[in-house]
C-alpha cells in the first residue's frame, strides 16, 4: 500500500489549478579508458549516472524528490608484476532525497530534506553482491532556509544536516580489533553545517561561495593510545583505547566566478580550502614506529576553466580546465625508500588537466559527450606501502548523455 502513497499525492497535487509539474531528467553513459604509468597498470571500464528531479509545484510550496544512481564497471588489464591480470571490479551507489521547500514571501524560503544513500561493491569477479567490504548505507535529515537579499549577494542560504553512515559487512567488537583492523572500522555520526551565497545571475561577474563545517564521530573507530616516548615526547604504541573513538573536524571554503569574455566564451577561476583536523593516530607494527595526527592535513585547490559554445546548446560546447592542489599533512612522516622514517612530514602536489566536448545528436535532449584528462600527483613520499604516492593517470571517456 505505501508504494501508491507518492504517486497519488502527486497526482492529487497536479489537479490543482495552480499546481506546475517540472520534470529534469539527465542521464550520461561512457565507456572509459585509464592508464597510470607509475604502476604500469592500465584498466578500462564504463560508467552510468542518471539524476532525475521531478519537481512539483502548488502555490508557495515545492517538492522535489531527487534520485540518482550511479555505477561504474572496471577491469585491470595488468597487475603490477606486469602479468596479464584480469580483475573486474563493480561499484553502485543509489541515492533518494526527497525535498520539501515553502515560500514565506519573496524573499523567504524555508527548506526540509532527508536522503537515503547504498553503495554496493563487488572488489572481486567472485565477491557476490552485498557482501563487499566497502558496501556502506547513509542516512540523513536536514533543515535550511534562503533569504533573498537582493544587491551584490542576491541569495544567502543556510543549512544543518544530522547523517549516519554504516559499513554492513565489516563490525568488529572492540575486544577482537587490532591496530589493523580497526582501519575497516569507519561508522560515524556526523554533523553539517553549511553557508552558501551567489550573486545574481545577470552580472558582468556572476560569483558564488559557500562555508562547510563537517564534524565525523566514529563510533567503532578507537583511538590508536598515545604514550610517552623514551626521549620525552609522545607516540603511540599500537594499542587501542577502547574509552575513545576517532573524531575528524573538516572545514571547507570554496568558490567561483565567473566572466564572458564574449558571446560563446566564458572563463571560471575557482577556489577550494580544506582543513582536516583529527585524533587518530597511526602505528607501523614493522618498524615499531608511532605516528600521531596521521590523517590531518591542509589542502589549497585553484583551477581555471574556459567554456566555449559558438552556437549556444544547439551545437558544440567544450570545457577545458587546469588545477592545481597541494596537500600538506600535519603529522605524517616521510618514508625513504628504504622504509625507514625521517622527521619531515607529507606534502603532496597535484596537478589536473582535463577536456570535455558535447555536441547536439539524433534526437533533442540527446548529445554525444568525450573527453580526456591527466593527473599528475608529485609527492615526497618515498615510500608508501600498496600504493604510489606520486604517479600520473591518462583517461579518456567517450559516450552519450540525455538531458530533459
Amino acid at each position: 500500500m505505501k508504494t501508491f502513497v507518492l504517486p497519488l499525492l502527486f497526482a492529487g497535487l497536479a489537479a490543482t489549478a495552480s499546481a506546475e509539474f517540472k520534470p529534469a531528467v539527465q542521464a550520461d553513459l561512457r565507456g572509459r579508458y585509464e592508464n597510470q604509468q607509475s604502476s604500469a597498470s592500465s584498466n578500462w571500464g564504463q560508467s552510468l549516472n542518471l539524476l532525475a528531479v521531478p519537481a512539483f509545484s502548488f502555490g508557495r510550496q515545492t517538492i522535489l524528490p531527487v534520485f540518482a544512481i550511479q555505477q561504474q564497471g572496471r577491469g585491470v588489464e595488468a597487475g603490477l608484476d606486469s602479468s596479464p591480470e584480469l580483475l573486474f571490479v563493480r561499484r553502485n551507489l543509489f541515492l533518494a532525497k526527497p525535498t520539501w521547500l515553502y515560500s514565506i514571501n519573496d524573499a523567504y524560503a524555508v527548506k526540509a530534506w532527508v536522503t537515503a544513500k547504498r553503495a554496493v561493491n563487488a572488489e572481486k569477479s567472485d565477491t557476490a553482491w552485498s557482501l563487499g567490504l566497502y558496501d556502506w548505507e547513509e542516512f540523513a535529515a536536514g533543515l535550511g532556509g534562503d533569504y533573498k537579499m537582493g544587491g551584490a549577494v542576491d541569495k544567502l542560504s543556510v543549512g544543518l544536516e544530522y547523517e549516519h553512515r554504516t559499513y554492513m559487512n565489516w563490525h568488529e567488537s572492540g575486544a577482537s580489533l587490532s591496530a589493523f583492523k580497526n582501519y575497516y572500522s569507519k561508522d560515524y555520526n556526523a554533523l553539517k553545517a553549511t553557508v552558501a551565497a551567489k550573486s545574481p545571475a545577470k552580472t558582468a561577474l556572476p560569483w558564488n561561495a559557500s562555508l562547510t563545517w563537517l564534524s565525523k564521530a566514529y563510533t567503532d573507530n578507537f583511538l590508536i593510545r598515545r604514550v610517552q616516548s623514551a626521549g620525552g615526547g609522545e607516540t603511540t604504541d599500537g594499542t587501542l583505547d577502547l574509552d575513545v573513538l576517532r573524531s575528524d573536524n573538516l572545514l571547507r571554503l570554496g568558490g567561483n566566478i565567473s566572466m564572458g569574455l564574449s558571446a560563446t566564451l566564458v572563463l571560471t577561476l575557482d577556489y577550494d580550502l580544506d582543513w582536516n583536523l583529527s585524533n587518530q593516530n597511526y602505528f607501523d607494527s614493522v618498524y615499531n614506529q608511532g605516528v600521531l595526527d596521521f590523517y590531518g592535513y591542509l589542502s589549497n585547490e585553484v583551477g581555471i576553466s574556459a567554456q566555449w559554445a559558438p552556437k549556444g546548446n544547439d551545437g558544440l560546447v567544450a570545457v577545458v580546465r587546469a588545477g592545481l592542489t597541494n596537500r600538506a599533512y600535519s603529522g605524517r612522516l616521510i618514508r625513504n625508500p628504504n622504509q625507514d622514517y625521517t622527521q619531515g612530514t607529507q606534502a603532496d602536489l597535484e596537478q589536473d588537466y582535463s577536456l570535455d566536448m558535447s555536441y547536439p545528436f539524433f534526437v533533442k535532449g540527446l548529445s554525444l559527450v568525450a573527453g580526456t584528462s591527466w593527473l599528475n600527483v608529485l609527492s615526497n613520499q618515498a615510500y608508501s606501502p600498496g600504493s604510489a604516492s606520486s604517479y600520473d593517470i591518462f583517461a579518456v571517456n567517450a559516450g552519450l548523455r540525455y538531458a530533459l
